[in-house]
């Protein structure tokens, strides 16, 4: 059976009980921290039992993500090739779980009953608990400061922080004025309330736990811009997808001033399945209208709910814009298939169409991978 060094919060002990009774019933050999007080001392023996065990089980509640020792545990056993196999205790937000932890496979304890027993079980079984040690050892991580001075170094950085950079921050903050700090916790919300680049969800959860915790909520700086409640589009994706769909906007624009196919108004009986040179312009223009709105809250909302719905009307939309264009892309082709001369018209209506559908895909991919990785990472557990 394995040596597992187990890597959890002092303030979770009453959740770790069953979990540590049915690793001893499996066999193993299981090492905690209680018998140890703080220190150098302390920290060099931590350091030494991860060396020497199998594999680091990592208990996952909202307290260990606010512990840096925890943190530090988990760095050091990755850096000398142990095993992480992080155990999910409580239902914990994926925000919360940093990118070192997010790495691994969690196993769901949180009952504590057969299913999750098997579920650890299997876990240990699928890892590969007789790894050597790195030849030459990699340095010690010092002994753990203040976790508060590295929340407020992130909160105080000058680099802009994202939206989930921000949420991940106020949970942490959460988690440990739950944990009955919070007297340190209300300065670093009134920071981070501070920021230029706060945006409006998080403002009104840090006033929100403000007030909770028996305090005003924090005032912004004179003169401070209102929190956002749009985020600018980011990454070469989204950018990518403004361009797209600016493109084929201003060239469908111009397809609507220049083609003579259009009608000025709609006939009485006009129905979706008449040829799509019925359309009248300002029902084209509406559709171009609604894809551009759309398009805009897809890239821009903070919300991901609203993010998706919108990209979706967006790309539905676009499939209307080549309905009605329908006729015309099926003369463009026949002209292109024989080789006949296209005219301004058309070249302009083509170039619009293919941008627009691209750019409505690309919508549509950006607003629903923003998510993705922690999405995937939830149902996987």
């Amino acid at each position: 059976m394995a040596m597992l060094f187990v890597s959890y919060s002092r303030d979770d002990r009453h959740l770790s009980g069953p979990l540590l009774a049915d690793l001893d019933a499996l066999g193993h050999e299981v090492w905690v921290d209680e018998d140890l007080s703080g220190g150098q001392v302390w920290w060099d023996e931590i350091l030494a039992t991860i060396r020497r065990s199998d594999a680091l089980l990592f208990l996952l509640t909202p307290t260990s993500l606010a512990s840096e020792a925890c943190l530090r545990e988990v760095e050091y056993a990755q850096a000398v090739d142990r095993p992480v196999i992080p155990v999910e205790l409580v239902v914990t937000d994926p925000v919360l779980v940093p990118t070192l932890l997010s790495r691994h496979q969690v196993v769901r304890y949180l009952n504590g009953d057969k299913a999750d027993t098997i579920a650890l079980t299997r876990a240990l079984a699928h890892s590969d608990l007789a790894r050597p040690l790195p030849d030459p050892l990699p340095p010690e991580p010092p002994l753990p400061g203040s976790y508060f001075r590295d929340l407020r170094e992130q909160i105080a950085s000058r680099q802009q922080l994202g939206i989930d950079e921000q949420l991940g921050l106020l949970q942490r903050l959460k988690a440990r004025a739950e944990a009955g700090d919070a007297e340190e916790v209300l300065p670093l919300l009134a920071t981070l309330r501070a920021r230029e680049d706060v945006y409006a969800t998080v403002a009104m959860g840090i006033d929100q736990l403000s007030t909770s915790l028996g305090r005003a909520p924090p005032r912004a700086a004179a003169g401070q811009r209102s929190p956002r409640l749009l985020r600018s589009p980011r990454g070469g994706l989204e950018w990518t997808a403004v361009g797209m769909s600016g493109a084929g906007l201003l060239l469908g624009v111009l397809a609507l001033l220049s083609n003579p196919l259009y009608r000025d108004e709609a006939p009485s009986d006009w129905n979706w399945g008449q040829s799509s040179q019925d359309v009248p312009r300002w029902a084209v223009a509406l559709f171009l209208a609604l894809f551009a709105a759309a398009a805009a809250v897809a890239l821009m909302s903070v919300a991901s709910k609203v993010r998706r719905v919108a990209a979706v009307v967006a790309a539905l939309v676009a499939a209307l814009l080549l309905l009605t264009w329908w006729d015309q892309i099926s003369t463009l082709l026949g002209e292109f298939a024989q080789k006949v001369h296209l005219g301004p018209a058309m070249i302009l209506l083509s170039w619009s169409v293919g941008f627009v559908c691209l750019g409505a895909t690309l919508v549509v991919v950006a607003a629903f991978s923003h998510r993705f990785a922690l999405s995937t990472r939830r149902h996987s557990r």
